[in-house]
């Protein structure tokens, strides 16, 4: 407890924060291609700075001034959530707070480990967005953390209602490329609602919830923790060339990664429960590098993603590099199916016979009682490692850690890039006995490390 406390911030400054320059009031249709966050769902990560005290203060001014005029480029982020289709364009801001944090960083990440489950310090208020302030919440909250030694700390959290991480990165990025006054201004950006290629009002219109109650089949019921292991670089290169078969002769990163740990998730399960399972993994895709030829740019701001869906019926995860090319083959199988048969079924008709397709086969799959469900979600190659607000890099960039978590995010892995060239970091949320006994999986350690210090 006295440990925990030295990193409970002072909060200095709460306060909503305008767009730069006044547009007219609008309200506009913003894409969603499910429902699953209907009153939702609040995605928090963190940037980490260390910054000499001499530009500390300079620092601080210029991250609101800058946030201010990317506010007005992406006007809508500053609006309200109307209804479940729409965004009221009224300005009425981001919530924006500030905290100060008398310990000193490197105490944080790296003595002797970052100190994950002391993450949620660093949040601002939630959940949602001061609903006590508003109300109707804010889209997206940001609080800056300064650290006694010169640190910052910035927390993003944004709403996935209509929010995905792809539309936030671009925020971000637009966001620190403003800050490094290197002549910069956003005026070659246009923001284009997604809904402009998905239309509405499709005489068959999606059942309100239909998304959601298929997703729920997913969920495992409890308590979920977070573990955080690293692979470095080197142990990915090692689980590619395992992962290398007839079906996948030149495995990603991601997908290699992927395979390694559902099979060890699977494992681990098995020890727990006592029997083997068949086991389900959902990736949730971008749909904009979906698209062939190219159709959604990077500024098609929405939430525009949809989860695929491979199946393992085999029960059997103790046959080594076979059974791990075996679930990158059906994982890699899984995304393609999304672009090649699933998008051009979207395009057309509003997408209600693609959609409903989609959800009516993940509701037959998970109607298996015994199937064992995993989500994952990969945030690498992303430009959020290089975002620079003039001082240099972030040292690190990560999700917000905790100790524990409800169903909704039990069984679920991130993965994001790491430190160094090549190494992908994975945060794991599973049952408290599930996590114990993949930590002391000699097998998984050989590739993976547990929660390594970060480089300052």
């Amino acid at each position: 407890m006295q440990e925990e406390s030295k990193f409970k911030g002072k909060r200095l400054r709460l306060n909503f924060l305008n767009s730069h320059e006044k547009r007219d009031r609008e309200i506009i249709y913003v894409e969603r291609t499910n429902d699953k966050y209907k009153k939702g769902n609040k995605i928090p990560f963190l940037f980490e700075f260390l910054l000499a005290l001499s530009v500390h203060s300079k620092g601080l001014s210029l991250i609101d001034e800058s946030l201010s005029k990317s506010l007005t480029i992406f006007y809508p982020f500053a609006g309200r959530v109307n209804d479940a289709l729409t965004i009221d364009c009224n300005d009425d801001g981001v919530l924006y707070t500030t905290s100060f944090i008398s310990s000193k960083m490197v105490d944080l990440l790296a003595n002797p480990q970052p100190k994950i489950e002391l993450f949620y310090h660093f949040m601002p208020l939630l959940p949602p967005f001061c609903p006590n302030l508003s109300d109707r919440p804010s889209q997206i909250a940001i609080q800056v953390n300064e650290f006694a030694c010169g640190g910052i700390a910035i927390c993003v959290c944004f709403n996935h209602l209509f929010i995905d991480f792809a539309t936030i990165s671009v925020f971000v990025k637009c966001w620190f490329e403003i800050a490094t006054n290197n002549g910069y201004d956003g005026t070659n950006i246009g923001i284009y609602p997604a809904v402009s290629l998905f239309p509405q009002g499709s005489e068959k219109p999606m059942p309100d919830g239909m998304f959601l109650a298929a997703q729920r089949t997913l969920l495992r019921e409890g308590r979920g923790t977070i573990r955080r292991f690293v692979f470095e670089g080197s142990a990915v290169s090692r689980l590619k060339e395992k992962a290398k078969s007839e079906h996948t002769p030149n495995p990603t990163r991601v997908e290699a990664v992927t395979g390694f740990l559902w099979k060890h998730l699977m494992a681990v399960s098995t020890v727990v429960w006592g029997s083997q399972q068949p086991s389900i993994l959902s990736h949730a895709v971008n749909m904009r590098r979906q698209m062939m030829p190219k159709m959604l740019s990077e500024f098609f701001i929405g939430n525009i993603f949809w989860m695929s869906v491979a199946l393992y019926p085999n029960m059997t995860t103790d046959k080594g590099a076979e059974v791990e090319s075996e679930l990158v083959r059906l994982v890699r199988e899984s995304i393609v199916d999304i672009r090649e048969k699933f998008v051009p079924k979207l395009l057309r008709n509003g997408g209600y016979e693609a959609t409903h397709e989609s959800l009516e086969e993940l509701k037959e799959i998970c109607s298996d009682k015994t199937l064992n469900p995993y989500i994952f979600s990969s945030w690498c190659k992303t430009c959020l490692p290089d975002t620079n607000f003039g001082w240099g890099k972030p040292i690190w960039v990560s999700p917000m850690g905790a100790n524990d978590v409800d169903s909704s995010h039990k069984n679920v892995v991130i993965m994001m890039d790491g430190q160094t060239s090549d190494a992908i970091e994975t945060w794991v949320t599973l049952g408290k006995c599930e996590a114990a006994a993949l930590e002391r999986d000699p097998d998984f350690l050989a590739f993976a490390t547990l929660n390594p210090a970060i480089s300052i």
